[in-house]
């Protein structure tokens, strides 16, 4: 294999495997902490103040604890119809996108309301909820829900995907947007086996 091939086969691996950030909001993986796996969904929330990102890395570094106590793990947030690229159930190996996503964040608390309990699926599946046609007015606040994972500000998302099924090369999530086709796919598939998928976040 020339000089050449070998070094574009070492890119493709590397962007294949790495995250790459950029931008100034960053985003959180909202779901279920270890132990009390109900929904076995999730959702993504965008972070942009600084007091917020922090209080959001804090719930993650509690673990399966973050419920024990007065830790403000709730998330509250108003969400809206449309599919943004980003917000995706990432505990489904095949990262099906919502027709919803978070259009604002509220706070974070201890409690909600009891109507705006529930899990991604509920909202998936009620329309009048995420376009705000009822007394809910697009707020969510899941009572088993709360941050996570960090996946950073507009990361790439990288998947390496064989023989048709998808699979997180990173562990982590992202914004996948704008596909990207490389001159190098075909190289890269001939000397793998595996297709190569590349996204960019917005």
């Amino acid at each position: 294999m020339s000089t050449i091939k070998r070094g574009i086969l070492l890119l493709l691996s590397t962007i294949c495997l790495v995250q790459v950030h950029s931008g100034e909001t960053t985003y959180f993986l909202v779901g279920e902490p270890p132990g009390r796996a109900l929904c076995r969904d999730s959702y993504v929330l965008p972070l942009s103040k600084q007091e917020d990102i922090d209080h959001a890395r804090y719930l993650i570094s509690l673990g399966a604890s973050v419920f024990e106590g007065a830790n403000a793990a709730l998330v509250g947030a108003r969400v809206g119809p449309g599919k943004d690229g980003i917000n995706r159930n990432y505990v489904d190996p095949t990262f099906p996108e919502w027709s919803w996503h978070v259009i604002e964040f509220l706070r974070f608390a201890d409690r909600s309301l009891i109507i705006l309990d529930g899990c991604s699926i509920d909202v998936e599946n009620d329309p009048v909820w995420y376009r705000g046609e009822d007394p809910r007015q697009g707020l969510i606040g899941f009572w088993n829900f709360t941050i996570v994972r960090e996946l950073g500000p507009l990361p790439l998302y990288m998947s390496i995907i064989p023989e048709g099924r998808i699979f997180s090369s990173t562990g982590a999530v992202s914004a996948p947007t704008t596909f990207i086709r490389w001159k190098a796919k075909r190289l890269w598939q001939a000397q793998t086996g595996l297709q190569c998928q590349v996204f960019r976040g917005r």
